[in-house]
Order: structure tokens, then sequence, then C-alpha cells
């Protein structure tokens, strides 16, 4: 699968791999991949790793956010707002995400998955 998206040559879509995957194999909520944070990852050189989701980021729109930004953060969906997700990730997934991360970096805040100026993943782009 990796060698057919990377032939893949717009600069939008390379940054996208590692979000789909997150989706697909992790089985994580777009909101839960918008917020995922180098800080939730262990990505070992070998074996399995773990992502431990904190929070979501899901799209409101700015009229029905507190903060009057798209995204607001939120606790996740049918958990207390302190309880955390802990998801076990195959090697493959690993080693995946440690080339998007190898590749592109982190948000300034930390945030795994960014677009080209930085911001945040939203809807209409995936």
């Amino acid at each position: 699968m990796v060698s057919y998206v990377r032939t893949w040559d717009r600069k939008k879509g390379w940054r996208l791999v590692g979000f789909y995957a997150v989706m697909y194999f992790a089985a994580l909520r777009p909101s839960e991949a918008a917020g995922l944070k180098k800080t939730d990852c262990f990505l070992p050189k070998n074996g399995w790793g773990v992502l431990t989701l904190h929070e979501t980021n899901p799209v409101s729109g700015k009229q029905w956010t507190d903060s009057g930004e798209r995204h607001d953060k939120r606790g996740l969906k049918s958990r207390e707002a302190t309880e955390d997700r802990p998801i076990p990730i195959s090697p493959p997934l690993v080693a995946m995400l440690r080339a998007h991360l190898k590749e592109f970096g982190t948000a300034k805040d930390g945030r795994f998955f960014k677009m080209e100026r930085g911001g945040l993943v939203v809807s209409s782009t995936y």
C-alpha cells in the first residue's frame, strides 16, 4: 500500500497517508486523528506500539464553539472527561507513523497531523 501511495505527487495527499492509516488500522475517528499528538504515541523501532488518546477535535463551526475556532477540544466520545483510550498498533502502522514523523514532523502544538501551513486537518481536506 505504501509504495502505491508514495507515487501520488500531490503534497496534500502525502500528508494524509498516516491520517488515513490511523483511522483504518487503529479505528480512530477523524476528530481523534486530527487531535493526535506525538506525546500520545509510543512508536518503538521494532514491535507493537500504543496510541493513547486524551482528546478529540470535532468540527462544529465558529459560531458553535466556546473558543471561536472551527474546532473545539473535547474529551473522548462515550468516556469520562479525564479517561484515556489506549490503542495497541501493529508494527506496520508503527513504521508508517515513524516515516510520517521523519518526513513531516509535528505541528507547533505537537499535533501529529497538520496541513502544509501547520493548521488542523479539516474535513474538507479528507
